[in-house]
């Protein structure tokens, strides 16, 4: 029996190299999700559609379902939208009248940094949004950060600290119930406060699978599948508590191990690539990724019958990626 076609979802920004990308490959693309709106404490949603490629969506057949953030994932700004019941009916609306106006397949819903106490409210903003957008032929999706366990972890510090802010928010069996689908950002798995490492390692990554499939049926689960990679170096932290950090796309890792004259190894524990080289006498790490680790996730979601996977980010990718897509069905 062929392995499952999986629906083809690639997130878009407004840089130049994300645009390219997607004018290159909209034929191997089912729904792209460009970042294009937010929403501020009080409920009032700002942005402005890129209409070019909402013209070579169309031509394409590529379905439109833009993504709404809180403004640089700002805690306090989240938790006042969510936990104000005008301001929830305020995004709702206004996300229901922007896809009247153009005519979109539906929203994703990207909110980011909420403390675990707004679970309920953030269920039961995705739950009316839903509702409303359904009678008028949308659809909502949400993009949820992974979880493990769904249980706050016992030893306090870092784990404790990253459900309180950022896992524990998202009650994926009741989300799963009102989105079209949901994208589980299996990323970061290692970030500026933690050691170097993969962004994505695989063993990490099936283990939230099989976690979130205990919540989420598998008809509504994207995985979520980094294209981007990290460099760890030596240079000032942004924040009290981390390492200095900076996101690199395939070509930037590409051309560090060029400059540095390394060549990248495979781990094959995490089925990624990576390498470190010395700057200034001093040792620094990139851990990326390319078309053998996409494939290698991109497997994984098809042999769990997965919906779909969601890629963050068009133009972050190894241009070989493309070679592991089929045509989008259309």
């Amino acid at each position: 029996m062929p392995p499952a076609l999986l629906l083809a979802i690639f997130y878009l920004t407004r840089d130049a190299g994300s645009v390219r990308s997607f004018l290159a490959h909209a034929g191997q693309i089912d729904i792209v999700i460009p970042a294009w709106y937010t929403a501020d404490a009080y409920g009032v949603v700002t942005g402005v559609p890129d209409q070019h490629l909402l013209e070579a969506a169309r031509q394409h057949g590529v379905k439109v379902m833009p993504l709404i953030v809180n403004p640089d994932f700002h805690q306090p700004t989240v938790h006042a939208l969510l936990t104000t019941p005008e301001a929830r009916t305020r995004v709702a609306q206004s996300l229901l009248e922007e896809c009247r106006r153009q005519q979109y397949y539906g929203i994703q819903f990207d909110f980011e940094n909420i403390p675990a106490a707004d679970r309920d409210a953030l269920t039961a903003l995705v739950r009316d949004t839903s509702t409303l957008l359904r009678r008028d032929g949308f659809r909502l999706s949400v993009a949820t950060m992974y979880q493990t366990s769904a249980e706050r972890p016992a030893s306090p510090g870092y784990a404790q600290w990253l459900w309180d802010n950022w896992l524990g928010a998202y009650d994926l069996a009741e989300l799963a119930k009102h989105a079209e689908f949901v994208s589980v950002m299996t990323y970061d798995h290692h970030t500026e406060r933690t050691p170097p490492g993969p962004i994505a390692g695989y063993p990490w990554v099936e283990q939230i699978v099989n976690h979130c499939l205990t919540l989420i049926p598998k008809e509504r689960f994207s995985l979520g599948i980094p294209l981007y990679g990290r460099r760890w170096y030596a240079g000032t932290a942004r924040r009290e508590g981390s390492q200095a950090t900076a996101t690199v796309h395939y070509h930037e890792a590409a051309g560090l191990a060029a400059q540095y004259q390394v060549t990248p190894t495979w781990d094959d524990r995490d089925r990624a690539p990576g390498f470190w080289f010395y700057r200034d006498g001093l040792r620094e790490y990139v851990f990326y990724n390319d078309a053998r680790s996409f494939r290698e996730r991109y497997s994984l979601a098809q042999s769990y019958g997965l919906h779909s996977f969601s890629s963050w980010v068009l133009g972050a990718e190894d241009p070989a990626v493309w070679k592991e897509l089929p045509p989008a069905r259309r």
